[in-house]
């Protein structure tokens, strides 16, 4: 017998259904199906009800238990957690292209004694608006100040390749180059990085100059490989004209001395000329623990798991806690590497600190996040059997209604190995006791098999 044209539409319909239950819920709408074709003698209406077969195959599909479900045993298996989470660790080192700027971060700095550069910025608060500094000002701190060795100063438009930098910039960062001293008075300085793009690219040419973005310059050094500052996308450095108002600058602070005493020393010079409250306000910022504090953030994280094992989950099984902190490690680390390597988290800016429209997703969104991937962290841990680390199945509930908040008595999730079962309590009487673990024996394991 011919098939109808709506009849088509079952076949469709039992893909949605559970694989065990397919066969017979497919055999049984057929069946009603060529008993509506008789009844049923206008198109449209036969259309109508073979459509009710998408409705009630999804009903299937949402309401269905699958004991023998293969695919949905390996989705709850511990494997298939830690695989997933290092795939994605695995994803972001490609998407980058390797991790350069966490990899550029873990390297020492490409500076004569990173730990005495720090920028310097007016405003101490870390929550208010920090500024460049009035030139003036580094005039004054070069005379008088005994903790910091050398200033220099510099400029540069967010996101831009070329920066203007004071003649002892490379001097008083310690830059190093393969040919030599560097010398911005005979031209412009390149970071090796773009000087081998120019090369690629055959924008200098023959004397040697560099043609880019309809301007030439006299390449007069290269910097040594690995050197970074402000931004890596910096290639360009120029002798700077000295007429902006204001300036970022950076500083070497001397051997025995401190950014702390370094900012006290700096403000005391100011408040002799007059300056008083939020006007004589200076940030001294080291760059190499800026650099660093995404990191800071990550450890604080962990710590944060730490914390949650101890109390929260009451570390009785060693390995059931490993696989906790694997997890939370593993999770937290690609949050860490896709903050690094995607949302210019390590930019320094005029202002002496990270980049301000950076800042808050590499400080403060991450630390949202970490709450975040912890909470995921400790209730999915919750809902994992205690032997095996699968995830828990077989929601069922228990009890009767409450007259009060018309809810259920509590959720009872069954490890469908058979090793046991956990009852979560809809209302949690005491926090030490949120839920209850109950070990199954042998008797149960026929129903499992």
């Amino acid at each position: 017998m011919t098939r109808k044209p709506a009849g088509w539409l079952i076949p469709v319909a039992s893909l949605l259904v559970p694989a065990s239950f397919r066969a017979d819920w497919r055999e049984e709408w057929e069946a009603e199906f060529r008993v509506a074709s008789e009844a049923l003698r206008s198109h449209w209406r036969l259309l109508r009800f073979a459509m009710g077969s998408f409705s009630d195959a999804l009903w299937q599909r949402k309401n269905r238990i699958e004991w023998d479900a293969r695919p949905s045993r390996a989705l709850q298996s511990p494997f298939f957690c830690i695989g997933s989470l290092v795939g994605i660790v695995l994803a972001v080192t490609i998407a980058s292209g390797g991790l350069p700027t966490t990899r550029s971060i873990l390297r020492p700095l490409s500076y004569d004694r990173p730990g005495q550069i720090a920028t310097v910025s007016q405003g101490g608060i870390p929550t208010s608006f920090r500024s460049p500094i009035r030139p003036e000002w580094v005039s004054l701190w070069r005379h008088d100040s005994h903790t910091i060795h050398e200033f220099a100063t510099y400029s540069w438009k967010q996101n831009g390749v070329l920066a203007r930098v004071s003649d002892n910039f490379f001097e008083v960062l310690g830059a190093r180059s393969d040919h030599g001293k560097l010398s911005l008075e005979n031209g412009a300085v390149l970071s090796y990085e773009f000087f081998e793009k120019a090369e690629r690219n055959h924008w200098i040419g023959s004397d040697g100059s560099l043609q880019f973005e309809g301007k030439r310059y006299k390449v007069a050094g290269v910097l040594e490989q690995g050197f970074w500052f402000l931004s890596r996308d910096v290639g360009i450095w120029t002798l700077d004209s000295g007429k902006l108002a204001r300036y970022g600058v950076v500083a070497r602070l001397e051997p025995d001395s401190t950014h702390e005493a370094a900012q006290a020393e700096l403000i005391s010079i100011l408040e002799t000329t007059g300056l008083r409250d939020w006007n004589s306000l200076v940030d001294v910022s080291m760059v190499q623990e800026r650099l660093h504090q995404p990191f800071i953030s990550f450890g604080f994280a962990l710590g944060m798991a730490v914390i949650i094992v101890c109390v929260a989950l009451r570390p009785r099984l060693s390995y059931f806690c490993a696989f906790f902190f694997l997890k939370t490690g593993l999770s937290l680390l690609a949050l860490l590497l896709a903050g690094l390597e995607f949302t210019g988290a390590t930019r320094i800016t005029l202002t002496g600190g990270t980049d301000l429209s950076a800042e808050p997703l590499s400080t403060w969104i991450f630390l949202l996040s970490s709450m975040g991937l912890l909470t995921w962290s400790v209730l999915d841990q919750r809902r994992r059997c205690r032997v095996c680390f699968k995830r828990l199945g077989l929601a069922a509930h228990v009890g009767c209604p409450g007259r009060i908040l018309l809810d259920w008595a509590g959720t009872e999730l069954v490890c469908i190995e058979g090793h046991g079962m956990l009852h979560v309590p809809e209302m949690v009487s005491s926090w030490q006791e949120p839920e209850r673990w109950t070990t199954l024996d042998e008797s149960w394991t026929g129903l499992f098999q």
